[in-house]
């Protein structure tokens, strides 16, 4: 039983205690604040029954991309954020104990959330794919599932990304799903990466680019897996 849900409960069954040793209208009064107190501890009851189903539905999720992971994957929870940088980066609780290195890979159960950039021990520093880092190229080499074109996903730490270096003639449209080429090394083949809102052709007309929503939801991101660089899985 959660140790919230113990309190209200505890605070009501002294009320009622106490509410038995008078009448009248202080009696009346007593037991609308019981009902209160009960009425709260249902409503808390049933917000814990919803976090934790979803909580597994996530968790599902990410196993099903475990299974799919041709490297070895662990684990990891967000454990903290900067409001100031919302869509730029984060930090996961697993580091170099636990086999990360700069060059893993993090996505939750839709889709590719960035990239680590920096390890600790038992920390690390993801760069989310929605944002950009001083020194640090944060494209990521992708394709068009249907079509085949290729070019390079770029974030702009905003909650959006941009497809860009499309060839002028790239057969690319609203709705295409675009997944990661491989090309690069750091990023493994095929992982989802977004969804084509619109597409433009730039101004000098050497080239097409396009707006992607992100499969991941990266405002909300809290379990994910990280894909650990190099170690392949045993089957």
């Amino acid at each position: 039983m959660f140790p919230a849900r113990v309190a209200v409960r505890g605070v009501a069954t002294l009320a009622l205690r106490a509410g038995n040793l008078f009448t009248g209208g202080g009696r009346a009064a007593r037991q609308v604040q019981i009902l209160e107190m009960e009425s709260a501890s249902l409503r808390l009851q049933v917000a814990e029954l919803e976090q934790a189903g979803r909580e597994n539905d996530l968790l599902r999720s990410l196993l099903g991309s475990r299974e799919k992971a041709r490297t070895k994957t662990v684990l990891c929870r967000v454990i903290a954020r900067s409001p100031l940088q919302w869509f730029h980066t984060l930090t996961i609780d697993v580091g170099a104990r636990d086999g990360v290195d700069d060059q893993t890979v993090v996505m939750d159960g839709k889709g590719l959330v960035g990239r680590v950039y920096r390890v600790n021990y038992f920390t690390s520093d993801v760069l989310i794919l929605s944002g950009r880092r001083e020194g640090l190229f944060s494209g990521v080499g992708a394709k068009a599932e249907r079509s085949g074109d290729i070019g390079i996903v770029e974030g702009d730490n905003r909650r959006e990304l941009r497809l860009s270096y499309l060839q002028p003639d790239a057969d690319v449209v609203p709705g295409d799903v675009v997944i990661t080429s491989g090309l690069g090394g750091v990023f493994p083949r095929g992982l989802p990466i977004g969804v084509i809102r619109s597409v433009v052709l730039d101004q000098d007309g050497l080239s097409k680019s396009a707006v992607v929503i992100p499969s991941a939801d990266l405002s909300h991101v809290d379990l994910l897996l990280a894909l650990l660089a190099g170690q392949e899985k045993r089957q």
